[in-house]
């Protein structure tokens, strides 16, 4: 038996990003560590860092007799979570069952209604509340009045004040680790995550960050010490091979001298004690220069990751990024020039984009260099506790039911389901040959050929459709069904047929390959 049994259910859909971003879930990791300095027994399942699927989890689950069963949730894992929690409670599984995270926190009341089997919702922050659930369910005292918690009580649902955010998290132990040797023994080159702050400076419309910790008094952006970040990396590589460190930071380099400090001296904390591990950080295009990237890529730092989100002024503006388009081409040629990978991250569909923003966002990909961009053709997500989520529903364009907006421009609109459609079938191929070869000698490399080509096949039925949208309407006749058809054709030859894939491989990696 244990006290505490906390769960990261498998995705129910999967991005591209999530193909190339191996990671244990750091916040269960925190949870985990913080119930066992309080003398708690804890475990951790991440079914997605250890490729399992519902039923295996929920096989794995079963046995372990938990005071308390905690989910952590997305939306890609929310339909996972409800499911595994239907099959415990008709199974007779009778801990107490709470779930967490961003999605939970502000949805906390639909997740109540939705998940019978769910007791309370751990809102913010959540490694005080947990530890205090779990002492509450040992030893029968009332969970009900913790803060943070929110529940049902008399046929309505019920939620607690939030607790001050968490001012000195060098306070806290480093994470768990419970699934990290099994996470490099089926990918072999997964990174090792470090959260090195928690919180942003900046409130762009698209982003639950701000509104996350904004909910609780504190600082909403706190630190640790260049110490404590380098004593975990340092402790981590005394144990496993660590073949790169992704900074989990939702932005490195914060503003002003304060940020650029603090960057430094986790940098100098690095070359002190020779821990010149490659490394990958994401930050924003308007808080580097060529100084501070010489100096983080002598410390190891080989990719830098920027959220650019788009190459029109409108959108950046909608998105109340705070930055321009030039300031974006300078960063990134400044990445590019420092010897440092680039990796991009934008959205070609928001709410209001038009036709004329669609092939002015795909000029600017293309003159960048498409192969920086991890995300050319995804659609803005209007998460739940953002301001267009927000936005959405209170000018009535959320549609609750399909929990999606659609897009004013029509032909914008079709191009986007287009690019929907191809993208979901690309990334399921691309996930079941990343499944098969992660573990295998060399399987990285046929991972990343097969990658390319999915890349830029995605390019090539984006091109197909713009022509299609441009040249004809779009909502009349059987021209529509009959374009998606032919599309649909191509996907399916395209993964079928390695001959046509290769088609759409650069040379340059097709060589390597």
């Amino acid at each position: 038996m244990v006290d505490v049994l906390l769960v990261n259910p498998p995705l129910s859909w999967r991005s591209g990003l999530s193909l190339f971003f191996k990671y244990e879930h750091l916040g269960l990791g925190y949870l985990a560590a913080y119930a066992r300095r309080r003398g708690f027994t804890a475990r951790i399942i991440d079914s997605p860092a250890i490729d399992i699927d519902l039923e295996e989890t929920v096989r794995r689950i079963m046995p372990v007799e938990a005071a308390v069963l905690g989910f952590t949730v997305f939306e890609s894992s929310r339909s996972s979570m409800i499911e595994i929690v239907k099959r415990l409670r008709a199974a007779g599984v009778n801990s107490h069952i709470t779930v967490g995270g961003h999605l939970a926190t502000f949805q906390y009341a639909k997740v109540l209604e939705k998940a019978e089997g769910v007791d309370s919702v751990i809102r913010g922050e959540g490694e005080y509340a947990l530890a205090e659930l779990i002492d509450a369910c040992k030893t029968g005292g009332d969970w009900k009045a913790i803060e943070n918690i929110a529940f049902r009580e008399a046929g309505s649902i019920r939620a607690n004040r939030m607790r001050k955010l968490i001012p000195d998290l060098d306070e806290l132990p480093f994470p768990a680790r419970d699934n990290f040797e099994a996470l490099l023994s089926l990918h072999p080159q997964a990174g090792f995550s470090v959260s090195a702050s928690r919180g942003c400076f900046y409130n762009c419309s698209f982003c639950t960050i701000s509104s996350f910790y904004s909910l609780a008094q504190g600082s909403q952006w706190r630190t640790r010490s260049a110490r404590s970040i380098v004593d975990e990396i340092e402790e981590a590589a005394a144990r496993w091979p660590l073949n790169f460190i992704h900074f989990h930071d939702d932005c490195f380099v914060a503003p002003g001298k304060r940020g650029r400090k603090r960057v430094l001296e986790i940098a100098q904390e690095l070359l002190r004690r020779n821990m010149q591990i490659p490394f990958s950080a994401l930050t924003r295009t308007d808080n580097i220069d060529e100084e501070l990237l010489a100096f983080l890529k002598k410390a190891g730092l080989r990719r830098i990751e920027f959220g650019i989100e788009s190459g029109v002024q409108r959108c950046l503006d909608s998105f109340r990024k705070g930055t321009t388009v030039e300031q974006n081409r300078r960063a990134i040629e400044l990445a590019k020039k420092s010897g440092i990978e680039p990796l991009l991250f934008t959205m070609m569909f928001d709410p209001d984009t038009t036709l004329a923003e669609v092939k002015e966002n795909y000029r600017f990909i293309c003159d960048i260099g498409y192969e920086n961009f991890a995300t050319p053709f995804i659609s803005l997500e209007a998460h739940p506790g953002t301001r267009v989520r927000e936005w959405l529903e209170n000018e009535g364009r959320w549609d609750a039911e399909s929990e999606d907006y659609h897009i004013a421009d029509l032909q914008v609109e079709f191009l986007r389901s287009v690019m929907n459609d191809a993208s979901i079938e690309i990334v399921n191929f691309l996930t079941a040959i990343y499944d098969d070869v992660a573990a295998q000698r060399g399987g990285r490399r046929v991972f990343a050929a097969f990658a390319a080509m999915g890349s830029y096949f995605l390019k090539e039925i984006f091109e197909l459709g713009l022509d299609f949208v441009q040249k004809r309407d779009v909502l009349t006749g059987d021209r529509p069904i009959r374009f998606r058809q032919q599309l649909k054709t191509m996907v399916h030859r395209f993964t079928t047929d390695f001959e046509f894939a290769q088609a759409f491989q650069p040379h340059r990696v097709l060589e390597k390959f």
